[in-house]
């Protein structure tokens, strides 16, 4: 057995058993070594192999740089750091000099954390986060419900300037409190709930069923349910989570005077490859202005009673209206100064080289004006960039959310692209346009944001155990079943105003991915109604639906068996279907064949045809099978394009024309009701 595989185990037992071991004078025969070998190698009695693992041991403690000494020093400099002096000062000094806030620590926040143990020099680990965050809650009266609500400290009628004008340059001199940071992460963790649960499949037929329906499967029971663990945790997002308030919204969706097609700030011009090297701000570029509601609601109450920017809304209210200033820089946030009368927010463009910002905001008649001072007129922003934009963060990625519940993301995306000003993308500026892959993880936030979990089988075991929600019906490998009262009462009222109903069944195979790379592929199975709608509308509403990995004749009849013991037990007539659409897939004939209308397969339901159309037998209780003309169709025109193709360009239009007259001859064949339309 290699030392390599357990070389923390060895480290970890000679820190703990030996820990004045002098590794110098370390020899075969040492206790050390031969314990070492009987307790962790188990190699008493294998004297061969006992004695190669004895050397091996023996050189990596002597050698200095040996990957066993390396782990056991770092384990020595671990515990010394652990050691090192970590009071409860040096730990409310770090939160205020940083002007950290109780928003910074919802759902132990890590990365708030380790920034606090790098201030005060202790070693990042578990250990310490636990004690800074426990630090942290008693300086800032953290409460414990803290770890599941995201409610912002904010105090909407304080602000920290007077009516009496400031010092207009830049210096400290009656600085009263400093801010110095770099934009951090503002999406917080998802919220997780205190209570917990557990499911453990017995088997790789594991499955939960609320309707005892097929005796084959293995349900998943009650007591394989245990509270208080953490395989699987039911994290469902509380509603109004993500809800911005109003004037929040309105201000931030606020139209303001932007010229079109000029360049700001005027005459400003690209002056790369040269850099902008200048670290005074010289240059008025212009000002913009905040109400006082705007600027109440960027603000936050921090533990000494001052108010100060909140760091997850002034940069996105700041880039969004500095526009009306200068249109060409991908402006972000920096740090903010405060002083007795105003504050200074300072900021810079994202292009390597390009120049820095100062705002200066003072209160001027009831109104917060920010004046922007930059330190170059010109721009520098390198052509081969393609343009740079800003990460979305704060309450514009939850408006973002909002408006990708109801849309998609291409279409999203290309909204903004149209709504983009020429003069800005010109400039290297797409502030407005995000990439793809960020539009797309943005909107599957949204829509997983209640999800009892991230894992894809777990929410959905979860969301079958909800009493609350009856849609999952049947959830286990390889299927998952899906049908409510609602969807029922949708054929009640369709069996009601119209007597035959027509039900259309199919697959897709590009709605629902796939649990990992590995798995099979896993399709799509619904079957809808076409919903007669005032104004000669209708809408097509889903029935029954099926998520499933398997596609044979026994996992569709199974589903389509449990659903005919759903409307059963909600004392409908059976069949409710008088047709049944379906595409060329002799597993779903097969499938509704035996499920719904009693027959051993397809065959036997031909022979019924068969009596009913020849031999005039009546024919009740039965759903009618109806082929898809469109998908017949396609299957012809594929074989008549595969059929006739041809290698040469000479060809090539004679059997176009070929083509074009078989199909046209098979679309007439469609259209034909009898065999003298066909003759004729």
């Amino acid at each position: 057995m290699s030392l390599n595989k357990k070389l923390d185990e060895v480290a970890h037992y000679i820190k703990n058993q030996y820990p004045n071991l002098n590794f110098g004078n370390v020899s075969v025969s040492d206790s050390c070594v031969t314990n070492i070998c009987n307790i962790i190698f188990n190699k008493e009695n294998d004297n061969g192999l006992k004695k190669s693992i004895t050397n091996a041991i023996v050189n990596a403690i002597k050698r200095k740089n040996s990957s066993l000494r390396k782990c056991i020093e770092n384990m020595n400099c671990d515990d010394v750091a652990n050691k090192s002096e970590m009071n409860s000062s040096k730990i409310i000094k770090c939160i205020e000099n940083c002007n950290y806030t109780a928003n910074d620590f919802i759902n132990y926040n890590y990365k708030t954390l380790n920034e606090i143990c790098r201030h005060i020099k202790v070693t990042i680990n578990n250990a310490n986060r636990r004690k800074v965050y426990r630090e942290s809650k008693k300086y800032l009266n953290l409460s414990s419900c803290l770890r599941v609500d995201n409610t912002d400290i904010t105090d909407s009628d304080s602000f920290c300037f007077n009516e009496n004008s400031g010092n207009d340059n830049g210096t400290f001199e009656n600085c009263i409190s400093y801010s110095d940071h770099t934009e951090p992460e503002l999406v917080q963790k998802d919220n997780v709930s205190s209570e917990h649960t557990i499911v453990s499949p017995q088997s790789d037929f594991s499955l939960m069923i609320k309707d005892p329906l097929l005796p084959s499967s293995t349900p998943i029971l009650p007591e394989n349910i245990v509270d208080e663990s953490v395989f699987v945790t039911p994290c469902k997002t509380t509603k109004g989570k993500h809800h911005v308030p109003s004037p929040l919204r309105n201000a931030f969706y606020k139209k303001t005077s932007v010229k079109s097609g000029i360049v700001l700030p005027l005459k400003t011009k690209n002056q790369f490859p040269k850099q902008c090297d200048n670290h005074d701000f010289v240059c008025y570029e212009g000002s913009f202005k905040f109400s006082f509601e705007e600027w109440s609601f960027m603000n936050y109450i921090n533990p000494k009673g001052e108010t100060c920017l909140d760091k997850t809304k002034y940069p996105i209210m700041f880039r969004k209206r500095i526009r009306t200033v200068n249109n060409t820089c991908v402006v972000n946030a920096k740090m903010v100064r405060y002083f007795k009368n105003h504050c200074n927010v300072y900021m810079y463009c994202s292009h390597e080289g390009c120049k820095t910002f100062r705002i200066k905001v003072q209160l001027t008649n009831g109104t917060f004006v920010a004046k922007v001072y930059s330190s170059s007129l010109n721009y520098h922003h390198n052509p081969d960039d393609n343009g740079l934009t800003n990460h979305v963060k704060g309450f514009q990625r939850d408006l973002n959310k909002e408006a990708l519940k109801k849309t998609k993301a291409f279409s999203f995306r290309s909204d903004n692209v149209d709504m983009a000003s020429p003069t800005q993308l010109n400039c290297g500026n797409l502030q407005n346009i995000k990439s793809d892959d960020v539009i797309r993880k943005i909107r599957s936030e949204a829509l997983t944001a209640d999800d009892y979990d991230k894992d894809d089988f777990h929410d959905i075991v979860l969301m079958c155990n909800d009493k609350e929600n009856d849609f999952v019906q049947h959830v286990g490998i390889p299927s998952v079943h899906c049908y409510s009262k609602e969807q029922l009462d949708i054929l009640k009222k369709l069996i009601k105003n119209q007597k035959p109903v027509t039900g259309y069944l199919d697959a897709t195979g590009t709605l629902v991915r796939k649990i990992n790379n590995k798995s099979k592929r896993v399709l799509y199975y619904v079957l809808v109604v076409n919903v007669p709608l005032p104004r000669n509308s209708s809408v097509t509403c889903p029935v029954v639906e099926m998520i499933s990995s398997a596609h044979d004749i026994v996992a569709i009849s199974q589903w389509l068996t449990a659903f005919k013991v759903f409307v059963l037990k909600h004392k409908l007539t059976w069949p409710v279907f008088t047709n049944i659409v379906t595409d060329f897939s002799y597993a779903q004939m097969n499938a509704l064949s035996i499920g719904w209308n009693g027959f051993t397969s397809i065959f036997d339901y031909l022979n019924w045809c068969y009596r009913v159309l020849v031999e005039n037998n009546v024919g009740t209780n039965v759903t009618i099978i109806n082929i898809c003309a469109n998908h017949y169709t396609k299957i012809l025109v594929n074989h008549v394009y595969t059929y006739f193709q041809s290698e040469t360009n000479s060809c090539k239009t004679v059997d176009k024309m070929k083509r074009n007259d078989v199909i046209d001859w098979i679309c007439l064949l469609f259209n034909a009701e009898s065999l003298e339309d066909v003759e004729n």
